[in-house]
């Protein structure tokens, strides 16, 4: 689990249509851990506040 994770998954949503379909349904962050966890991206809330925290592109989730 590490903010690199998050930065992988970020960049899969940038580059996957159906992953951006997926993610405007999210509401929570837990809900984002979940979908990252189901295309293989192992990450944590903790390690989603790092990767913002640290300039990543955020995803505001509502």
């Amino acid at each position: 689990m590490s903010k690199e994770a998050v930065f992988k998954f970020y960049e899969a949503l940038e580059n996957t249509e159906a992953l951006r379909q997926q993610i405007k349904v999210i509401t929570r962050e837990e809900e984002l851990v979940k979908l990252g966890a189901n295309h293989g991206y192992c990450f944590t809330k903790k390690d989603i506040a790092a990767a913002n925290a640290s300039g990543a592109a955020l995803l505001k989730v509502r």
